[in-house]
């Protein structure tokens, strides 16, 4: 690959590949706006502009793919094309032709089918990152988690986030800006440390990074009660199922301090007195991923 072809490539599909989705697109779609992979940052300040597919980071500066890659990569301008070469296959690489045709330049993000292509174990940068940069330990999430590459079958764009397994098989996917499950949503399960239907106990989350960090905080690869992963809210009465199977005799609940995690918890009830709700641990934050994540951060500046 060559500089000239470099510069065919769409920053968006560049970004993408990366794990970076833009917040908004303005000027009719021809102004894509992104957070800053740069710095954390809670207004987003990095701007594309699909038709000269060229960059603006408000922030930091701008520029075209290759100044992107040589800040992003740390690297130089024959080290930018290199990194692009091997991000982009032949098969994949698709040359971008400037046009004011909004339609013409811009990938579907919008479309909701994506097609799984590999499953690989936890080792990317850009994924290790997010999982610090929320309080998680790197270690404990490898026990869990894979790196999923995926594309959106209308139109080849590749992506790739961290796997989190369900019971029907598929994957439930995480990336800083990404959240979707690959085929059926179901919830996911673990069994604690005596094996398979030997703890009396279970502990239900909502998400991925909840239980990671509450694995993180006590510093354990496994629980010794199994543990529930809902995925969705709407699951509940799924992982009700589970546990009335299982005839667990406590049911320790973390969900969301929100509308919809008071909606569970209300559901989970007709449990009756085996349930434990949890949420005291994290009054006052959204969930147990944002509590951790603040405790985390106060413990580094100490």
């Amino acid at each position: 690959m060559n500089a000239h072809q470099a510069k065919q490539i769409p920053i968006p599909e560049v970004f993408a590949k990366l794990g970076y989705l833009p917040v908004r697109k303005d000027k009719g779609g021809v102004e894509w706006v992104y957070n800053s992979p740069f710095r954390n940052e809670k207004e987003p300040s990095l701007f594309v502009n699909i038709d000269k597919n060229v960059w603006n980071d408000f922030g930091d500066i701008g520029g075209n793919i290759l100044d992107f890659v040589m800040r992003h990569e740390h690297t130089d301008f024959r080290g930018a094309l290199g990194f692009l070469d091997r991000l982009f296959s032949k098969n994949d690489f698709k040359a971008h032709t400037a046009t004011k045709s909004k339609k013409a330049t811009q990938p579907s993000l919008e479309a909701k089918s994506f097609v799984l292509d590999a499953v690989m174990p936890l080792k990317s940068p850009i994924l290790e990152n997010y999982l610090k940069s929320r309080g998680v330990n790197i270690s404990i999430a490898r026990k869990y988690l894979e790196v999923v590459n995926f594309h959106r079958e209308e139109t080849g764009v590749k992506y790739f986030g961290l796997g989190l397994k369900n019971m029907a098989g598929n994957y439930e996917i995480r990336n800083p800006k990404l959240k979707i499950a690959l085929g059926k949503k179901d919830i996911s399960f673990f069994e604690g440390k005596g094996g398979v239907g030997v703890s009396p106990n279970v502990a239900v989350f909502e998400g991925m990074i909840d239980f990671l960090s509450y694995l993180t905080e006590r510093n354990q690869l496994q629980l010794e009660s199994d543990l529930v992963v809902l995925n969705s809210t709407k699951l509940v009465e799924r992982a009700k199922a589970l546990i009335r199977k299982n005839n667990y005799q406590k049911i320790y609940t973390f969900f969301d301090n929100d509308r919809a995690g008071e909606m569970a918890e209300t559901s989970f009830s007709e449990l009756e007195s085996r349930v434990i709700p949890c949420k005291h641990i994290y009054r006052g934050f959204k969930d147990y991923s944002e509590y951790w994540e603040n405790s985390s951060k106060k413990t580094k500046l100490k």
